[in-house]
């Protein structure tokens, strides 16, 4: 007598059916978590861009004021300016516009100073506070910059 086996090729089949419906679904997974990690790390590379960026920029607002007080005499007017698609401005980050540029105790001891050299020639000098602010999008830098300056022939300001 021969036996019928038909039934155990179809249980055979079922399992091999399952096994591969679950061999897909892993592999589904395992893609679908590594296209999260990929545009997670792409979202945390372009963050980092911006933020080197807004600093970069902030930099270059110290070197704009630092021109600016270099005039004489210093030129302490609030200025906003765009570098490279960021906004630069003479401010502090609570500051809700440009500020002015400040020069502490107006050149009054211990913050400004002045230095006789000989009986007729000196010079004058005062400490100025520098605060500047760059944003872009959700990025934002600000610096603090205290630096001094002498003025030739004792005139302050």
């Amino acid at each position: 007598m021969e036996r019928d086996s038909r039934p155990h090729s179809r249980r055979e089949q079922g399992a091999a059916l399952i096994v591969a419906v679950v061999t897909l679904l892993m592999a589904a997974m395992i893609a679908v978590n590594a296209m999260q990690h990929s545009q997670e790390e792409s979202t945390s590379g372009a963050r980092s861009r911006n933020t080197a960026r807004t600093l970069q920029a902030a930099d270059a607002g110290v070197e704009f004021a630092i021109a600016r007080l270099s005039q004489s005499p210093p030129n302490l007017s609030a200025f906003s300016v765009n570098v490279d698609g960021t906004t630069v401005e003479s401010r502090a980050r609570s500051d809700a516009a440009a500020q002015p540029l400040v020069q502490d105790n107006a050149g009054a001891p211990p913050e400004g100073y002045s230095v006789n050299v000989g009986s007729s020639s000196g010079f004058a000098g005062g400490v100025y506070l520098v605060n500047i602010t760059a944003t872009n999008g959700s990025s934002t830098s600000q610096l603090e910059v205290r630096f001094s300056r002498l003025e030739p022939g004792g005139a302050s300001y």
